[in-house]
């Protein structure tokens, strides 16, 4: 609309500046034509003021696009079915921020049967009973909630559209006094429609630093493409000054998400991206695009972020998506992004392979050495009785649980000059198990 009006001066220029170049110069022509210009100077004149005027109404309309919203401090009314208003308004948003619990996410300011509805399943999910009004314990949860998702009444679109009406009918009606006479008639109702205004107007979501806006109210209305609680224009003042924003020019640019990547395991998936600017952030996920599981905010601002996601099935696709929001309350989403987890490894059932197995002895000991294709531990049996039975309590044992490749023992308490039966064995760390044939040596007198 404004953009209009500008195309309105501008016009009005050009017809001003046409009309001087035609204006005519010949002194003779002027004189025979002196009624003409006379009327060309009025309709001059007439324009100058016009275009005066319609600068005046821009200059207004941008004063009132400064206009802060009111913040809804509490719900102070106790209410029930039948009821509307400001505080029935400020109820359906706060149950709205929950789809689960009021899907329907209408704002009417009517306290209906669906609203009764809602208001039953807010109870049962805070453990209040169902009574379906608003009494004391209830308004304190709803109140508890309202801190979280903090909301505010908007009179900035309707004082705008006002103010355009008002420069409408200033440039559409020709007779003035019919003009002077509607002026007068707004400028006495003024003051009761901007309060009227500033206590109905849109209702908008603050969602200053440290909040996200609620995920019910981004859901869209089915034949519109309206968020169901939308965000404020801007903050309100007292928490713009409190964030050392309240300036006449707000941030309205929302971060640009780039560089994502992901480094995934069997379980987990670590998320990296940046930002252009401080934000912080949250990132939904799940087996679809609509996700269903959302990470805790991170409400430190930053411009690399890393959240790890974990809990994750192995060699799985994931959907998910990035939300960031800067210190001014701008949101941004990534688009649809998707990682797959790792597979499980393969079961390991192959027992180590043993070679290269060696003794040298003296005549009350002896060293048996041995490699494996990977790391196992170490075992060797041993006896002067033959075959070797590895199971018998009475057949002599040496081990080493660290997992090695290269294998080494020594064997004690032996007798000179006699012959020794032996096996060495090696179990991997899936506890695959390998022996070896059973083997021979003769200590030394």
């Amino acid at each position: 609309m404004l953009k209009n009006y500008n195309k309105k001066i501008i016009l009005a220029s050009i017809l001003l500046l046409s009309l001087a170049v035609l204006a005519p110069s010949n002194s003779a022509f002027a004189q025979t034509t002196t009624s003409t210009t006379v009327q060309l100077q009025e309709l001059i004149n007439k324009l100058l003021a016009q275009v005066s005027a319609l600068q005046e109404q821009m200059a207004k309309v941008k004063t009132q696009q400064q206009e802060v919203a009111q913040t809804i401090s509490e719900i102070t009314a106790t209410l029930k079915e039948g009821d509307k208003g400001a505080n029935v308004k400020t109820l359906q948003a706060l149950l709205a921020a929950d789809s689960t619990i009021y899907p329907e996410g209408l704002i009417t300011g009517f306290y209906g049967p669906l609203t009764t509805k809602a208001v039953k399943k807010f109870q049962e999910r805070h453990g209040l009973k169902k009574v379906g009004f608003i009494g004391p314990k209830t308004k304190l949860k709803l109140n508890e909630l309202l801190k979280n998702y903090p909301l505010a009444f908007e009179k900035i679109e309707k004082k705008i559209e006002k103010v355009i009406e008002k420069i409408d009918k200033k440039q559409n009606n020709d007779d003035d006094d019919e003009d002077n006479d509607d002026d007068d008639e707004d400028n006495d109702d003024e003051n009761n429609d901007n309060e009227k205004i500033f206590k109905t107007g849109r209702l908008c979501a603050i969602v200053p630093p440290g909040h996200l806006i609620a995920p019910g109210w981004l859901k869209k209305y089915e034949d519109d493409d309206r968020s169901i609680i939308p965000l404020c224009q801007i903050l309100p003042y007292g928490i713009a000054k409190k964030l050392g924003q309240a300036t006449s020019t707000p941030d309205i640019t929302a971060p640009i998400i780039s560089a994502i990547s992901t480094n995934d395991t069997t379980s987990t998936a670590t998320i990296i991206w940046i930002t252009n600017e401080g934000a912080k952030s949250q990132i939904d996920y799940g087996l679809i695009s609509s996700y269903g599981s959302s990470t805790a905010i991170d409400s430190t601002l930053k411009t690399n972020h890393s959240r790890t996601i974990d809990g994750l099935l192995p060699a799985t696709v994931y959907h998910f998506q990035i939300k960031v929001q800067d210190l001014a309350g701008n949101i941004a989403t990534s688009s649809d992004q998707t990682f797959t987890t790792n597979s499980l490894p393969i079961a390991d059932t192959t027992a180590p392979v043993i070679s290269g197995i060696a003794v040298s002895a003296s005549s009350t000991s002896a060293n048996v050495a041995w490699t494996t294709n990977e790391a196992a531990t170490s075992k060797a049996y041993y006896s002067t009785v033959s075959p070797l039975d590895i199971s018998s309590t009475s057949t002599l044992s040496a081990s080493n649980s660290t997992l090695f490749t290269s294998h080494s023992l020594n064997l004690t308490g032996l007798t000179a000059s006699s012959t020794y039966y032996f096996a060495v064995e090696s179990k991997d760390a899936a506890n695959n198990i390998a022996t070896s044939t059973e083997q021979l040596f003769t200590t030394s007198q």
